[in-house]
């Protein structure tokens, strides 16, 4: 699990009562990985002292953000964190009066030295880190001499910033806060802990999908996702997440309501509302709908026969006041339906029997509100591609010869901006073949 800890901003709170009317703050942190590469042995030290500041002329109520790299991992990269007391992080307060800072820095980071390597002997993490706090805090305490441009600083004051399992997100950024306040001053220091890269997880057990199943997914607010895929028995099957909890499953449509080698598709074309298309077991096209503070309800776009069981299936919202759907036919043809706001659906064909093969996937984008683009693979392993502009008939063309893509192959598109598409498909000899367009 990769993650970096930084620190984000310092307010002060409350000055210090001296000659200055502002202060001058800099934090030092102590970053070391405890972590043991070898069970019941201590890990020599692995550390590292950081320093944010000075910042000058502070008035209470300020708030100071910094920049600084971060201070986990000790590298200042990404690091996993498998156990919170295999990290010890010491936070130092310092007033600048006179000195110079990187020699707080280098003492700090001399102590830490001596305080682990001293340690060693002993396995408890946690015991190592109250030891470790204590000598930092100790130095810092014992080192303000009244020489001019020596070591006479301000310490303000030293704490652990302890993590536990709830630091560990599985994703995004967590903060904390710390509040360090003595007779020297009172500040509040914000830290970021960021989780970084992929990482996996199970939402469904074994058996709960069908081997041959598409996935199709949408996110219609920022906070919550859903997902939705043909069980193993032709179910349909459903599952959602919202930030802050974790995901939870449900079933749109019991056994045998769809071809367990189906294409399966949604769009969001309201934040409120939801849809969502699958071939049923005897070749129908099936469509539910949800919105929000309803349940799911189910109908029927296309009846028995109109679809090939293992077809692909496309949709878009080009506006939000209409969707429009595509799917193979049992007899290789390309067909349509589109819908518009207080009228029912219709259908319409794109391409006649034997343009698509029978287990083609479609892929379509809508790169202004109005236009529309569709792609599938020949019969004959070709590429072929329709186009709508608002106001005329479908256009076709072939993107790629026959024998170029494979006939049970995925295909898939982006329009990253109006004015560029992107198209992927499985090539016939299983290689990975781009095409890109730009108006």
């Amino acid at each position: 699990m990769s993650i970096t800890i930084r620190l984000q901003s310092i307010k002060c709170l409350r000055e210090v009562n001296e000659s200055s009317p502002t202060e001058e703050p800099y934090v030092l942190v102590t970053s070391a990985d405890l972590g043991s590469t070898i069970p019941g042995v201590p890990a020599p030290p692995n550390l590292e002292v950081f320093r944010y500041g000075v910042w000058n002329e502070v008035d209470a109520g300020e708030v100071r953000a910094s920049d600084g790299p971060a201070f986990w991992g000790v590298d200042s990269a990404q690091h996993d964190i498998r156990n919170p007391d295999d990290v010890a992080l010491i936070v130092s307060l310092m007033e600048s009066d006179n000195a110079d800072p990187r020699q707080y820095q280098t003492l700090v980071k001399t102590v830490a030295t001596m305080s682990l390597t001293s340690s060693l002997g002993q396995t408890n993490n946690p015991t190592r880190v109250t030891k470790l706090l204590s000598d930092i805090r100790n130095a810092l305490n014992g080192v303000d001499l009244p020489i001019p441009f020596a070591l006479d600083d301000d310490h303000i004051a030293t704490e652990q910033l302890k993590l536990d399992g709830a630091d560990l997100i599985p994703f995004g950024i967590r903060e904390r806060t710390i509040t360090i306040t003595n007779t020297e001053g009172a500040y509040e220091l914000t830290f970021i802990i960021k989780r970084h890269g992929w990482r996996e997880s199970e939402l469904a057990g074994p058996g709960s999908a069908s081997g041959s199943s598409r996935v199709a997914a949408v996110s219609r607010i920022p906070g919550s996702m859903e997902l939705w895929w043909v069980g193993g028995n032709g179910s349909v099957e459903g599952a959602y997440w919202y930030d802050g909890q974790p995901w939870a499953r449900y079933q749109i449509a019991g056994p045998g309501s769809a071809s367990t080698s189906s294409g399966i598709a949604a769009v969001s074309r309201i934040p409120g509302s939801m849809e969502l298309w699958w071939v049923g077991g005897n070749g129908s096209v099936e469509g539910a709908y949800w919105y929000d503070g309803q349940p799911w309800a189910r109908y029927q776009i296309a009846g028995p026969g109109s679809a090939s069981t293992s077809s692909g299936i496309a949709a878009v919202s080009r506006i939000p006041g209409s969707m429009e759907l595509w799917w193979v036919g049992g007899n290789g043809s390309v067909e349509g339906a589109y819908w518009y706001d207080g009228q029912p659906w219709a259908r319409y064909q794109i391409a006649g029997p034997g343009s698509a093969s029978t287990s083609s996937d479609i892929a379509a984008v809508s790169r202004i509100p109005g236009s529309m683009e569709l792609w599938w693979v020949g019969g004959n392993g070709s590429v072929e591609g329709a186009y709508w502009y608002d106001g005329q008939p479908w256009a076709r063309y072939e993107l790629a010869n026959p024998g170029k893509a494979s006939a049970s192959g995925g295909i898939a598109a982006v329009s990253r901006i109006p004015g560029s598409m992107e198209l992927w498909y499985v090539g016939g000899n299983g290689s990975i073949n781009d095409a890109f367009w730009y108006g």
